[in-house]
């Protein structure tokens, strides 16, 4: 139980921010309150059991040469590597890590818990405290004040978190945890325009289902490239390096056509490096292609 309610530094959300924020601040020496409503589930990854890629796997790197801890734990329980792009020049190229989901949370989750100078909370943030237009701490759902010189908020997708399923929508962080309205509200009466961050959960499929036989293998890197630059290269090539992929083209126009029809939309630009024969397989669902604009 947390019994002191004055700190240096509060951060609250537990996702990867919140995670780097709460680190850095503690490991400067800061006395650092880190507010979270699941510590079970700091650091889920709740879409794609993955790290980096062509948008982000520069962004881990830059963590990881300030001293932070994403790389680290990527490297830890990765299950294979890739460079994407790799036959192409150094700009596009980019690192990305498949990663052992459950691991990951567990390996984040007690990094905070062993961190001088850091403390964790379970609780939900209703509310932040302003004193002469200065954030001097928050107030929690169990109605608790805590106090600190600095307030960092990371509330990522859980704040007024909505979760659209065909065409229903549930309110939520993730499926089945609470999002925060309360808070949201509260920075909308302190003058802040509040919206959304969006994310996309992919369908899930029951390995029970799937005919192995009959996929692609898609290895990993031969040389592994790790995140961080701590990491021992040499341990880190024991590292198991398959993984699988599989495509059907023909399903993919057929499971994309059926949610543009459900959309509504029957007629399409297309803009790719294809030609427009390759996308053949949408007429057979209803779909015209007016022009392929290629890149």
């Amino acid at each position: 139980m947390v019994q002191k309610t004055n700190y240096d530094v509060i951060v609250v959300g537990g996702g990867h921010a919140g995670i780097e924020a709460a680190l850095v601040s503690a490991r400067m020496g800061m006395q650092t309150l880190f507010i979270t409503m699941l510590v079970e589930n700091i650091g889920a990854t709740s879409c794609n059991p993955a790290i980096g890629g062509l948008a982000k796997g520069h962004l881990v790197k830059e963590i990881d040469a300030l001293g932070g801890e994403m790389g680290k734990i990527t490297d830890k329980v990765a299950i294979q590597f890739r460079v994407l792009n790799e036959n192409k020049g150094p700009a596009v190229r980019g690192t990305r890590a498949q990663i052992d989901m459950d691991r990951y949370r567990v390996e984040a989750r007690n990094v905070c818990l062993n961190t001088e100078n850091l403390t964790v909370a379970q609780d939900l943030v209703t509310k932040v405290l302003v004193e002469k237009n200065e954030a001097i701490g928050v107030r929690t759902e169990l109605h608790i004040d805590y106090f600190a010189k600095k307030v960092i908020l990371t509330t990522g997708t859980f704040l007024n978190g909505v979760i659209h399923i065909g065409k229903r929508q549930v309110q939520a962080g993730r499926y089945g945890e609470f999002p925060s309205t309360e808070l949201g509200e509260n920075l909308k009466e302190l003058g802040f325009r509040v919206g959304r961050l969006k994310t996309g959960t992919t369908a899930r499929i029951d390995a029970k289902s799937i005919d192995f036989s009959v996929m692609e293998v898609q290895p990993g890197d031969e040389v592994i490239k790790p995140f961080s630059f701590s990491t021992d290269k040499e341990k880190i090539q024991n590292l198991k390096n398959n993984n699988d992929k599989n495509y059907d083209k023909q399903k993919e126009f057929g499971i994309g056509a059926q949610i543009l029809k459900y959309l509504g939309i029957k007629k399409l630009y297309l803009i790719s490096k294809s030609d427009k024969n390759e996308f053949f397989g949408l007429k057979g669902f209803g779909i015209e292609i007016l022009d392929n604009i290629k890149v």
